[in-house]
């Protein structure tokens, strides 16, 4: 169907290192994340090659996605590391978070920035963290619009608080170098 597109077996040892190993293998210069639970429209591929073509090299690309009866458009994150908050460009918070389910990013961005395996969830606020200290920006980009299927969520919702809580101190600590910060969040968040 695609004959420029070939599939690369992950190492299985879970989502990020899947991640990983496929923008590892990638050979062109922007790569786009599609999970086995997602639907894409007929023209997707047409979309994302024409974003490509007028897009920034520095500029991660966030699509927007139907899951069910919402419309999930790209957040930010609350000070507890939960998505929601919207961007305001306008008191210079842009937009920091991709939906990986609708996304194109320039292959540049696996330079400076990785996917943790040890994230089960939280991975691409832990992956744009890493890229907009590097640089990168993201915006939004209404045209890579895709359908999430309906799953259950049980088996992974367990690890949501935890992955929240790593990415978040992650971010604070590491990525944004903000000891304060994160010494706050490591004292408030059990509370919150």
């Amino acid at each position: 169907l695609f004959p420029f597109a070939r599939c690369v077996a992950g190492p299985r040892r879970g989502i990020g290192a899947n991640r990983r190993h496929g923008s590892a293998s990638a050979r062109a210069p922007w790569v786009s994340f599609l999970d086995d639970d997602v639907v894409v429209p007929p023209d997707f591929v047409a979309r994302l090659a024409a974003l490509a073509e007028r897009g920034d090299r520095r500029t991660i690309y966030s699509g927007v996605v139907v899951d069910g009866d919402e419309v999930v458009r790209p957040s930010n994150q609350t000070f507890w590391g939960h998505f929601g908050a919207p961007p305001a460009p306008a008191r210079g918070r842009p937009l920091e978070n991709v939906n990986l389910c609708a996304n194109l990013v320039p292959a540049a961005a696996f330079r400076v920035a990785s996917f943790d395996e040890r994230l089960l969830c939280y991975e691409d606020a832990d992956f744009c963290a890493q890229a907009r200290a590097a640089g990168f920006r993201v915006e939004l980009a209404e045209a890579l619009t895709t359908t999430h299927l309906p799953v259950e969520r049980a088996a992974y919702s367990r690890h949501l608080t935890r992955c929240r809580f790593y990415a978040t101190l992650k971010r604070y600590l590491l990525v944004q170098r903000r000891p304060a910060r994160a010494l706050a969040y490591l004292a408030l968040a059990p509370l919150h």
